[in-house]
């Protein structure tokens, strides 16, 4: 089974056991009404990957458009919207009776401007504002985020190659 998705000038191709669902496309999800959403949910066979893809280095982005947002990555300005939008797709996925195994929120940022010290820099605060890795609160049966990741296409190509992400612009990323 092989699934392929497009986000922008992203494609992803899921090989294998790995359903890859479109999820915040409207026309399917319409009752997510106000809520933010991750663009894709990934099943694996023990856990859920909810992905959000930013892509900057996008070819119809602008120099000024890119410098703009590697500012405000940095100075932390998306988390918010970040953290909502794992939030409430997990409040979606959860309610949808889905968010059953352990969750890892993954944000993939094209930006070729990004060096791996700020990609990892950028996961440590995002789980500073995510309760990922945390234990769970008396009285809950479990956690609902296993871990958060801010990575770039080379990295993810690397930690998930069944999930193979290329610009489709160029062929590659």
């Amino acid at each position: 089974m092989t699934d392929v998705n497009e986000e922008g000038d992203l494609r992803i191709t899921a090989s294998g056991s790995a359903p890859l669902r479109k999820f915040d496309d409207p026309a399917t999800h319409q009752a997510l009404g106000p809520m933010k959403a991750a663009d894709f949910i990934i099943d694996r066979p023990r856990d859920l990957i909810f992905l959000e893809m930013k892509d900057p280095d996008n070819p119809s982005a602008s120099a000024a458009n890119r410098r703009e947002f590697r500012t405000e990555m940095l100075a932390e300005r998306h988390d918010q919207d970040l953290k909502y939008k794992f939030r409430d797709s997990f409040l979606y996925e959860w309610a949808s009776g889905r968010a059953t195994k352990p969750i890892t929120f993954v944000v993939l940022v094209e930006l070729s401007s990004l060096t791996p010290a700020e990609l990892l820099a950028r996961t440590d605060q995002l789980r500073r504002k995510l309760p990922a890795r945390a234990a769970a609160p008396a009285g809950w049966s479990q956690h609902f985020l296993d871990d958060c990741i801010v990575l770039n296409a080379a990295e993810w190509n690397r930690r998930f190659p069944s999930l193979l992400i290329e610009r489709i612009s160029a062929g590659q990323v």
